[in-house]
């Protein structure tokens, strides 16, 4: 997993977060400690909480993006390899592993675009945060826009289609691209998806704020 890199930081926020959320909780008179109000040179617009909370997140989501992109490039290779012999078992389980690994990528990365931008908002201290916000704003809609169509991909079949087209998807291009992963592209009706670039997206928006927030927490 080295797409992501400066794991060993992320590690370390969480490290010094977790560590004032103990000073706050254990010494109630010492919580003014856990979050000094000059730590970035202004006051924040949000309680300290709701700034670890996302901070944590960051991290997590960060880190379940690129897990869930190496165990999905890792399912394709054994279904490719397992695909001339036959539809047993083996083949059917590396299947439903692509499947759930690419809504699994999906969901974490919608959920970091999730967190990063609340705290950019509520954390005017580090403007880098906002700049990686604005840098991939059509990068947060593709990831909940994919992440909307493999949850809700039959309605969207049926009712979305006639409520659009006045008639529902063919059952021809729905079986050719009912959710399939082709080692780059990810296919959801009639529209395709780069998962490369999703998870780029979101390693880039990572290490803008690891680093910010490595300087100011």
């Amino acid at each position: 997993m080295g797409n992501l890199g400066g794991w060993g930081d992320w590690i370390e926020l969480h490290r010094r977060v977790w560590s004032r959320i103990a000073l706050a909780r254990t010494q109630p008179s010492r919580a003014d400690e856990a979050w000094p109000p000059n730590l970035t040179g202004s006051q924040p617009v949000g309680e300290g909480d709701e700034i670890y909370h996302h901070v944590l997140a960051l991290g997590r989501t960060a880190f379940g993006v690129d897990l869930a992109f190496e165990r999905l490039v890792g399912a394709r290779a054994d279904f490719d390899a397992l695909f001339g012999f036959g539809g047993d078992a083996a083949l059917a389980e590396a299947g439903f592993r692509m499947s759930s690994e690419m809504h699994a990528l999906f969901v974490f990365a919608d959920g970091f675009w999730d967190h990063l931008q609340p705290l950019s908002h509520i954390f005017p201290g580090v403007p880098e945060l906002a700049r990686a916000v604005s840098a991939h704003e059509l990068d947060a809609d593709t990831a909940r826009k994919v992440r909307d169509h493999v949850e809700h991909l039959a309605e969207r079949v049926t009712l979305g289609r006639r409520k659009q087209f006045g008639q529902p998807m063919t059952a021809e291009t729905f079986r050719r691209v009912a959710g399939g992963f082709d080692g780059r592209m990810a296919y959801y009706g009639d529209e395709t998806f780069d998962v490369p670039a999703i998870r780029d997206a979101v390693a880039d928006a990572a290490d803008l704020a690891r680093v910010a927030l490595l300087g100011s927490l």
